[in-house]
């Protein structure tokens, strides 16, 4: 069972392959040119993107839902997972330039935003009150199934 950000709690079932991984912090320094990342992001009053985490995937998942698309960490939020062409330093945050298939951004990434990568994680770490971020399809007319999870470790909340 999972509580939703909306509210509601929902039932999502686990089949016995499913990928659980966990998160742990990292240093926006450890994300180099030819990283592949994943951000989201909302749009500031001027348009630039704003990150609101990142995530360094690891090499064996370069590519991950590659693009930029919309996104539901808030009003108006994006996603954008893609290579990361250039690291530039700034006054308010540092920026990625990012490129992916079809296109490219620049997400500029303030110094309170979490920075994570996935570590490993397994059912014994889906326990009741840690949070998830689950990736589910439709399993029936309000059936869920996981297709990936990644859960909370060592206290520290994926972000996405």
């Amino acid at each position: 069972m999972v509580h939703r950000r909306s509210g509601d709690t929902v039932s999502i079932a686990l089949k016995p392959d499913v990928k659980i991984a966990a998160v742990r912090k990292i240093a926006l320094a450890d994300i180099k040119p030819g990283s592949f990342v994943g951000t989201a992001a909302k749009t500031d009053v001027n348009g630039n993107l704003i990150a609101q985490e990142v995530v360094l995937f690891p090499e064996s998942e370069r590519g991950t839902g590659e693009g930029h698309y919309a996104w539901d960490l808030g009003a108006n939020s994006t996603m954008t997972n893609a290579n990361v062409d250039t690291v530039v330093t700034a006054t308010k945050g540092n920026v990625l330039q990012l490129s992916y298939k079809g296109g490219s951004n620049k997400v500029t990434v303030p110094p309170n935003v979490p920075v994570v990568t996935f570590i490993q994680a397994s059912r014994a770490d889906l326990t009741a009150g840690k949070k998830v971020f689950v990736i589910a399809a439709p399993d029936g007319a309000k059936n869920m199934t996981a297709l990936q999870i990644v859960v909370e470790k060592d206290g520290v909340v994926p972000p996405m």
